[in-house]
């Protein structure tokens, strides 16, 4: 087994789609599956891989972590992990009977615990009553099965976790149900509204990437549409005199930070910032289409250096049917993308479509692209470092 131990984070929402926290999902170097065969072996290179070759709350984003041990590890987890992450017991110990006692003497130093995956089978009050969080797989069990779980649960003060979170359906079941946290990628998917006309919101927005994306479009175009967009021009002022860029500088035109961005740029931060005008989608949909921007964008430098900027909008604009509760397929055709581009975004088409989907696998800890990664010699150590970089970028861009 490679000694690298790469991670992706996955977002856990409280019931107004804030996070809560982010679960640390693994990966082993070789990549070709999110696994480890020896799990003690997994759980002390996590550890060592989070604390000393990266910044853990920064990769937090300053939220509890949650991370899954293994039960040999639970008797050597050093004090220090308490203060940042929330510790899962996997599901193969939880009717083991020394495991109160273990998490008895977890829970007197400090440490927050947590259920992953339990089922009524291993109902024990004494140990539901020691932990924190109880998390219920909802993909694997039965909606009956669900209830009856969690109105056993409800006589206990632990806080319900719903994973595997997969489609608002699931959500707004698991919502109604009573659970306090929700896991998944349900907030990159768009609601079913066949049917169901636009908000104008949405319309607004779609009139303004169709225009922002037109082919023959000119840098004055774009300064006149901006200029007319108040929040807009401030918000891009802002960016452009932000430490991400580094000028040595100050801007204060917006005429100047249209030129000086470009239109492939202003394109992006301008959809990216009218994002932010849906109130009732997560800023974790902003945070999740950013990082995945960044992350495309790296990936096509080594892919297609010429193209990059390519990726990037791929990666911005791939939860755009989540943003506009329509399929992709109806959002592209509203849209003067390129041919490429919209069957990059969808059907995972060419290889801007594959790199995206890469890239979404990858954040999910699920299997990859084993033709990209030998075709373009991609290796365990540089994925970590882009991913890494991209969740720092767009953490540092849009804030807590």
């Amino acid at each position: 087994m490679s000694e690298e131990v790469l991670f992706a984070r996955q977002p856990i929402f409280d019931r107004g789609l804030q996070v809560f926290g982010y679960e640390l999902l693994f990966r082993q170097g070789g990549l070709e599956q999110a696994v480890f065969e020896d799990g003690d072996l997994a759980t002390r290179s996590v550890m060592l891989n989070a604390y000393t070759h990266s910044n853990i709350e920064q990769a937090l984003n300053q939220k509890p972590g949650l991370l899954n041990v293994t039960k040999t590890m639970l008797n050597a987890l050093p004090d220090f992990l308490r203060h940042t992450l929330i510790i899962e017991v996997l599901e193969d110990y939880h009717s083991d009977d020394d495991l109160i006692a273990i998490l008895a003497h977890l829970r007197e130093r400090g440490f927050r615990l947590a259920l992953d995956d339990f089922e009524h089978k291993d109902y024990r009050p004494a140990l539901i009553d020691i932990v924190d969080l109880v998390k219920i797989d909802v993909l694997a069990t039965g909606r009956d099965d669900i209830q009856k779980l969690v109105n056993t649960l409800r006589s206990h003060a632990v806080k319900l976790v719903a994973e595997k979170v997969e489609t608002y359906d699931d959500f707004q079941f698991c919502l109604e149900l009573g659970f306090d946290y929700f896991q998944g990628y349900f907030f990159c998917q768009p609601e079913a509204v066949h049917g169901r006309r636009l908000q104008p919101g949405r319309i607004n927005l779609l009139k303004l990437l169709a225009d922002l994306y037109r082919p023959d479009i000119s840098v004055n175009d774009i300064y006149r549409h901006v200029q007319q967009d108040t929040v807009l021009s401030y918000k891009l002022l802002q960016l452009v005199n932000s430490s991400f860029y580094r000028r040595g500088q100050h801007v204060d035109s917006i005429h100047q930070a249209v030129a000086l961005l470009g239109i492939d740029r202003i394109r992006g931060w301008a959809t990216l910032i009218n994002m932010d005008r849906f109130d009732n989608k997560p800023r974790e949909l902003q945070r999740e289409a950013l990082t995945r921007a960044f992350f495309c964008e790296q990936l096509g430098q080594r892919l297609a250096p010429d193209q990059s900027d390519c990726f990037f909008t791929v990666g911005l604009l791939s939860i755009l049917d989540a943003l506009m509760d329509q399929t992709m397929t109806e959002v592209v055709q509203e849209l003067p993308l390129s041919a490429d581009i919209k069957a990059a975004l969808s059907e995972s088409a060419g290889l801007p479509g594959r790199t995206l989907a890469f890239a979404i696998r990858y954040a999910q800890a699920k299997p990859l692209d084993d033709a990209l990664l030998r075709d373009f010699q991609l290796s365990a150590a540089e994925l970590s470092a882009w991913y890494q970089a991209s969740i720092e970028r767009a953490d540092g861009m849009l804030g807590q």
